[in-house]
């Protein structure tokens, strides 16, 4: 029996390949980095809270650059991580009033592919040099996600915003320091693999 492809699944699914194709033309290979968050995983007994700097007793953490938990207060502290194709650009130009004056931030943005599902304070890695078996050699920059845009396409009567049907992602980007917990996370010489296909 022949396989038929409804019309919203098959348009989805070719609009992604042809985001995906374009990221590949005109950008460059990365990392994502989808963290625990709470309101996805507080009630979850798959993920425990962070042994090393949790606090059974008070709630809360007693150290926010926890090696372990890298300051998300779950065991293992990652959740999704993934080789992708991004496109990294400038952002929207601003000028901020500080103490010392008038300075203009240098900012980015990027355009990535639909998974893993970004978050707000999500992070992504920019890799300076891989080798030739995808592990990372060396690290431009890490970035956190300051807020995530999906992408969607509407194929049907689809109520509300669902992983389903979201094409691409689209974030502003910052800069993060070197004392932030992620830069804990053993990123060199690992080789992180792309998502394998599977719809969640």
């Amino acid at each position: 029996m022949p396989r038929i492809d409804l019309v919203g699944p098959y348009a989805i699914r070719l609009f992604r390949q042809n985001i995906r194709d374009s990221l590949m033309s005109h950008g460059e290979e990365c990392v994502l980095v989808h963290m625990l968050h709470v309101p996805e995983v507080q009630d979850d007994p798959n993920y425990p809270r962070c042994p090393v700097c949790w606090d059974d007793v008070y709630k809360q953490a007693s150290k926010f650059d926890c090696p372990n938990c890298y300051g998300t207060t779950f065991d293992g502290g990652v959740k999704d991580i993934y080789r992708a194709w991004g496109l990294f650009t400038d952002s929207n130009d601003e000028e901020t009033f500080g103490k010392r004056g008038m300075w203009h931030p240098i900012a980015s943005s990027v355009q990535t592919e639909h998974v893993p599902d970004l978050w707000q304070r999500d992070f992504v890695v920019r890799v300076a040099r891989w080798s030739a078996d995808h592990r990372i050699e060396e690290i431009d920059a890490i970035y956190v996600f300051k807020g995530v845009t999906n992408e969607s396409l509407r194929t049907g009567a689809m109520i509300g915003q669902t992983g389903y049907d979201t094409v691409s992602q689209r974030a502003d980007l910052q800069l993060i320091s070197k004392d932030m917990p992620i830069n804990k996370y053993a990123f060199l010489g690992q080789r992180f693999d792309r998502f394998d296909g599977r719809e969640r």
